[in-house]
Parts: C-alpha cells; structure tokens; sequence
C-alpha cells in the first residue's frame, strides 16, 4: 500500500507555462506555413502573369512575322510590272495624316510608319491582289497599333494599346495589352529610314521602296491580380523582306 501511495505522488501533471509554450510553438509553425503557402502562391501568380505577358507579346510578334516577310511576294513577276497597273478594291490608305479610301493602284508597300505596316503580298501566285474575299483573300494585309492616346480614325472607334489586323473585311483585334510598339525600316545598306515628322514619321513612296528589313520592338503589359502590380515584357525581332 506504501509503494502505491508513494507512485501516486510521483506523478507530474502538464502545468500551465507547458501549455502555453507548446501552443506558442505550434502558432508560430502554423503561421511559418501560412507565410511559405503564399510565398508559393504569390509566386506562382507573379510566374503566371509574366507567362500570359510574354505569350501576348510571342503571339503578335509570330504574327507579324510570319506574313511581313512575305511583302512584295509576286510569284509571275508581273502584278507590279503591268502597265497600266491593276488597282485594288476599296481600301483604306493613309497618305499625310489623311485617311484615303478608294482603289489604289497596287504597291509592294502602301503604308510604313513606327505604327503601320500595309502591304500586297501574291500568295497564289495568280497575277491578282484584291485583299476581300475569294482566292486573294488575305494577301492584302494592314497592320496598325493604336496608343492609348488614339482612339479612332476613319475607321471607327479602336481600342487602345491594340494591334489591329485588316485583309479587306475591316479592322479586327490581333493583339491586346501592347503598351508600346514601335516599326524600324532600314534599306539594303542598313541605313535607317525616317519619315515625315510632320505626318506621324510617314515613308515616301520612294523610301517604302527601299525597304529590305522592318525591326519590330513591342512591350506587352498585364496587371498582377492580387498586387495590382504591371508586368512588362519587351520583345524585338527583325525581319528580312525576302521579295522586294
């Protein structure tokens, strides 16, 4: 009966400061885990933004690309050698700030400023352009980005800080979240080629003659979700006119 008696009393219980100093440790793991979990999803969403940016930027910089470098392309060696020569159906050109819409006798280059690329390309090689439906279609190709500052022209309203594509059927969005966007021509000797001044950096018909490389330099742009941060991406690429 001793021994019991003295095992009882052996015994220690859990006392106060334990407990408050286990569950201080456990607080403190619980709010180092809650600070890694956002760090990881912060991350995560940080990466996210900047993907979905570069991606905005790829897809018009493909784009552009891919048909830019087709400018000029005629397969017969006639479209642009014919006297008289053909015209087109009616489309839109801008000659010195001024929108002209009407049939334009057929150019390699139309249009060629830091902001508008308009070209002809044969892609069928049938001696005919026209940019509007049937087999020409989508060999008459108008790019033209629109600032934040330039909301409309003769075509309407436009959104801003949009890269807007136009084969005949009218102006369509080909790219969002472009915050600058800038279109370098160079001729065959790598001498640049600068525009009017006077007339949004415009080339002469002589000067869109010359060009043989267009250099294409954009920044995307997209706001972070949760920070409400803008995350920027610069892309460049040069482009050789393989016809002209």
């Amino acid at each position: 009966m001793r021994k019991l008696h003295c095992g009882i009393q052996n015994q220690h219980g859990v006392t106060l400061l334990e407990t408050l100093f286990s569950v201080g440790i456990v607080l403190v793991m619980t709010a180092s885990f809650y600070q890694l979990l956002s760090s990881f999803s912060h991350h995560y969403e940080v990466q996210e933004a900047i993907a979905e940016t570069q991606q905005q930027g790829r897809v018009a910089e493909d784009l552009f690309w891919q048909e830019v470098r087709n400018t000029g392309l005629d397969p017969r060696g006639t479209l642009f050698n014919s006297n008289p020569k053909p015209t087109t159906k009616l489309r839109k050109v801008r000659r010195k700030s001024v929108c002209e819409i009407k049939n334009h006798d057929v150019q390699r280059i139309f249009e060629a400023s830091p902001s508008t690329f308009h070209f002809l390309a044969d892609l069928n090689g049938n001696g005919r352009v026209n940019g509007n439906g049937g087999p020409d279609y989508e060999e008459h190709i108008r790019y033209e980005w629109v600032d934040s500052s330039e909301v409309s022209d003769c075509s309407g309203k436009k959104r801003s800080n949009t890269l807007y594509r136009d084969t005949g059927g009218g102006m369509y969005e080909a790219a969002t979240n472009i915050v600058e966007f800038n279109l370098s021509y160079f001729d065959e000797d790598g001498n640049p080629l600068d525009g009017n001044p006077l007339f949004n950096n415009e080339l002469d018909s002589t000067q869109r003659e010359s060009i043989r490389r267009v250099v294409l330099d954009l920044t995307t742009e997209m706001t972070h979700r949760s920070t409400k941060e803008a995350i920027r991406r610069t892309l460049s690429t040069d482009i050789w006119l393989r016809n002209m």
